[in-house]
């Protein structure tokens, strides 16, 4: 999938998600460096076109994931 692809796939998620009653959106990071940083950067882009009323954490591993989405 390329950058546009994905970006309008994510950004299409994020107005979906405008209306829904979700504050915090926890992903768990892979090992690939590269896939994480182009995510970081759609995300950014994402959150400058539009004010998302949630906030999306990623973490190293599911356990730490859970226990922040639970706090």
């Amino acid at each position: 999938m390329s950058s546009a692809e994905y970006l309008s796939v994510l950004a299409q998620l994020a107005v979906g998600l405008l209306p829904a009653s979700v504050e915090k959106i926890a992903r768990v990071a892979t090992g690939d460096t590269a896939r994480e940083e182009r995510l970081d950067a759609i995300y950014k882009h994402i959150r400058t076109a539009v004010a998302l009323p949630l906030e999306l954490r990623t973490f190293p591993t599911r356990e730490e994931a859970l226990r922040w989405l639970t706090a």
